[in-house]
């Protein structure tokens, strides 16, 4: 039988999973709006432990803290035996390369700034109210960072809805030794499968800023 210490943990374990990212007030006495019987003070304090490890990463305003899981994080909950089994995250093929002129694909060697100006760009486009950047492994941590400034270079007017999941790739063996002489390149059995993180998330404009875009068109 789990404490309630373990219970609360459980269903914070659960809702990051859920959305990626989770909001707590920094008025420690009232309990979490979407966490029946979970104070905010309890969330915050299980975040923080998170973001010491790298699970999380957090960003702060006046009133609240947001923290938006990381491809360590997915992996810890992923294994975590408090996460019941219907609860972790999906496993998906490799990202398929359809991609969308609003997606930002991201990896280990974007160029930070520049991809932070697609961003931007896409953002101030009339005709798009969002836009998905999408990452992989270790490439994870770097879309949340991208997503985060982004924001905070708009003055946290954008909501950031993140969705992690985990992806299932082909690992090649390297062939070394005797199995040189032997290698099939046709032989599947060189080919490992492996699991890793990867994350979507989607960073929208405001609703006013949307519903004034909208009436710009109609009149247009």
């Amino acid at each position: 039988m789990m404490s309630a210490t373990e219970e609360n943990d459980r269903a914070i374990y659960q809702y990051l999973l859920d959305r990626g990212t989770i909001t707590a007030s920094k008025d420690s006495v009232r309990n979490h709006p979407h966490l029946k019987g979970v104070s905010n003070s309890h969330v915050v304090k299980a975040l923080q432990s998170m973001k010491s490890r790298g699970y999380v990463k957090e960003q702060s305003s006046r009133r609240n803290y947001q923290w938006y899981l990381t491809s360590e994080g997915i992996r810890f909950l992923n294994d975590h035996p408090q996460v019941p089994s219907q609860m972790k995250p999906e496993l998906h093929s490799p990202l398929k390369r359809r991609y969308k002129s609003n997606d930002i694909i991201v990896n280990n060697t974007s160029n930070f700034k520049s991809f932070l100006v697609r961003c931007q760009a896409i953002l101030d486009d009339l005709h798009y109210n969002e836009l998905t950047i999408k990452a992989m492994g270790k490439a994870t941590s770097r879309a949340l960072d991208l997503a985060i400034k982004l924001n905070e270079n708009n003055f946290n007017t954008f909501s950031i809805k993140s969705r992690p999941f985990i992806v299932t790739t082909l690992l090649k063996d390297p062939v070394v030794g005797a199995n040189k002489d032997r290698f099939d390149p046709d032989n599947d059995d060189n080919f490992q499968p492996i699991q890793q993180p990867a994350i979507e998330i989607v960073v929208r404009k405001n609703q006013i800023e949307i519903d004034m875009l909208n009436n710009a068109r109609k009149k247009g």
